[in-house]
């Protein structure tokens, strides 16, 4: 049986370092493309995630164990990409190796053996005008949207990490799900 994140914060307080190497790996790829999605960098979303996790380093000991380590985490990171949101938008930069169109995972480029490349495009297609379509969500929008659906967290982790009532969380979810309908309406009527 997997040791739960809330023990291994447990173990780290008491002395066992280690254990944060545990965490670490536990969450790299999610923290990255958490803060990916809401940054739409890849070397942004990159050097959050390593701020990230120097935060939890640093904030470890104080953690409280009874509480939901996903919703603590998440919340750090979260703070973190509102920070570098901030910023961007203040001080804009353009790197020189940012792509000028979406990345797409790699499981997202290869075909299945079942598709055929004629589908293996529908299907890049559709994901990148849902990418997109999220992308042009308000920012407290998207970013429960976010939260909810690609990394999974429910509504009581989102609600923490937004230090908001759950109900709040609960119509904005509603509320971007209307939106995105209304803006993939052609894509839903496609499946149809």
């Amino acid at each position: 049986m997997e040791i739960s994140d809330e023990e291994l914060a447990l173990q780290f307080q008491k002395g066992n370092k280690e254990t944060f190497d545990k965490i670490v790996f536990r969450y790299k790829d999610k923290v990255v493309n958490f803060a990916y999605r809401f940054l739409r960098n890849r070397e942004e979303a990159e050097d959050v995630a390593v701020e990230t996790f120097i935060r939890v380093y640093q904030n470890l000991p104080n953690y409280d164990t009874n509480r939901s380590f996903p919703s603590w985490f998440y919340k750090i990171a979260m703070n973190l990409i509102l920070n570098r949101i901030r910023q961007i938008k203040s001080h804009p930069l353009v790197s020189l190796s940012q792509k000028i169109n979406e990345e797409i995972t790699l499981e997202e480029t290869i075909p299945s053996s079942k598709d055929s490349p004629e589908k293996s495009l529908i299907k890049k297609e559709r994901i990148e005008k849902i990418r997109k379509a999220v992308s042009l969500l308000p920012e407290h929008l998207r970013s429960v949207i976010i939260m909810r659906e690609y990394q999974d967290l429910n509504y009581e982790e989102i609600a923490s990490i937004l230090n908001c009532p759950i109900g709040t969380v609960r119509s904005r979810i509603f509320r971007a799900r209307e939106i995105l309908k209304e803006m993939l309406k052609d894509l839903i009527e496609e499946e149809l």
